[in-house]
């Protein structure tokens, strides 16, 4: 049972509770909610007392990590709190049914982990038929990654088809300093200036056409966000693409192979490490 001025230390993930809960069912009793320490996956004691929560022994400035992502950090008597990153890079791709949007999310987070980091994929879409829109998101980082929730700060964007940009909350929660990445044929300016924010173009449903004889743009795009972020090595991803498609023959595997190249040339080297250094960071 949890009260006023004790020390906890968690050793599994605590989900939040209502603070208005915890007082109805306790009297008395006020807190933010159950915490849960991340970092370095170690369990701290902590003091909890009217919702100031701060590990025992640390110092009054020292931020701390808490369950819902968020950083309090208690100077005094008052305890602020920010979004929490701590080198957690979040994407989440839109795209339409039939544009391997889905395998795209799967394919990024597997080379993520050939690489030894944490990442998840998971997509969001109902009994819609080919053509309807289609959300799949992915999470990486260099920790166990607990949350399970769809990704509503993503720290990149990638659209496979330009038409939904027009859709009302394709663009909603970008981070400041995140960035797009549109298959279209506008000038990568042009699309910065409309969109208001960072932004690339690249004609990947004509690359893929040309190379792999199919319009579907995911291998291209994929290629590119590697190539623009360096949040992996190239070699990952085509390790991952052969793979995948083995079973398709090896005239299939070459051809995502030659696509992943041509795309990889035609944006910027580390056009975006800036955005991926500090969301890393």
């Amino acid at each position: 049972m949890v009260s006023r001025n004790c020390r906890i230390s968690f050793r599994t993930m605590c989900l939040p509770l209502d603070p208005d809960i915890l007082s109805r069912r306790r009297p008395g009793f006020s807190a933010e909610g159950l915490i849960h320490e991340y970092q370095h996956n170690e369990p701290r004691a902590f003091s909890i007392d009217s919702g100031q929560c701060r590990p025992t022994g640390s110092a009054d400035n020292e931020p701390q990590v808490l369950s819902r992502g968020r950083v309090v950090q208690t100077v005094g008597n008052n305890a602020v709190t920010q979004p929490e990153r701590s080198g957690l890079i979040e994407v989440r791709f839109h795209g339409r049914g039939g544009q391997g949007n889905v395998a795209a999310s799967w394919l990024l987070a597997a080379a993520v982990i050939r690489e030894g980091r944490f990442a998840q994929a998971f997509p969001a879409f109902g009994a819609e038929r080919r053509g309807a829109p289609v959300v799949a998101y992915v999470r990486m980082a260099r920790y166990r990654l607990r949350r399970r929730s769809s990704v509503l700060h993503p720290t990149f964007l990638i659209v496979q088809d330009s038409g939904l940009l027009s859709v009302p909350g394709v663009l909603d929660g970008l981070v400041g300093g995140g960035a797009v990445l549109v298959n279209s044929h506008e000038p990568s300016e042009s699309l910065t200036h409309r969109l208001g924010v960072p932004a690339v173009a690249l004609p990947a449903e004509d690359m893929a056409r040309e190379v792999l004889g199919r319009p579907v743009p995911n291998t291209a795009l994929l290629s590119a966000f590697v190539t623009l972020t360096g949040l992996l090595s190239r070699e990952s991803l085509e390790a991952e693409v052969a793979e995948r498609f083995a079973g398709k023959g090896e005239e299939t595997v070459n051809r995502n192979i030659a696509l992943i190249r041509r795309a990889a040339e035609a944006v910027p080297a580390f056009g975006w490490k800036e955005a991926s250094n500090a969301a890393r960071a």
